[in-house]
């Protein structure tokens, strides 16, 4: 986790944390948060088979969302977007 907190409506806006939070109180999948030195390591070696960064400007850019233009949070690729999308049915399945 990159993000870089913001300042909105006069309130911290820290959607990075948010995130992470949201997915270490996820027990469907087994995530490791670990720096991006052990990330990539773990990747080479098999441990991970895939790793989720968060950009700095993710809740900059956040702030942009009801903006006619907003800017992308984060470039995903196809196995993001898939993960994304489980993540999203797994935790409507929950309500």
């Amino acid at each position: 986790n990159r993000d870089k907190a913001v300042e909105y409506n006069d309130k911290k806006l820290d959607v990075g944390d948010q995130l992470v939070k949201k997915l270490k109180d996820n027990d469907s999948l087994d995530f490791h948060f670990v720096n991006s030195k052990e990330a990539n390591k773990g990747l080479k070696n098999g441990d991970y088979y895939m790793v989720i960064t968060i950009p700095s400007n993710f809740s900059k850019n956040a702030t942009t969302l009801l903006d006619k233009n907003p800017k992308k949070m984060i470039e995903v690729g196809e196995d993001i977007f898939q993960l994304l999308m489980l993540l999203l049915e797994l935790e409507l399945q929950k309500n």
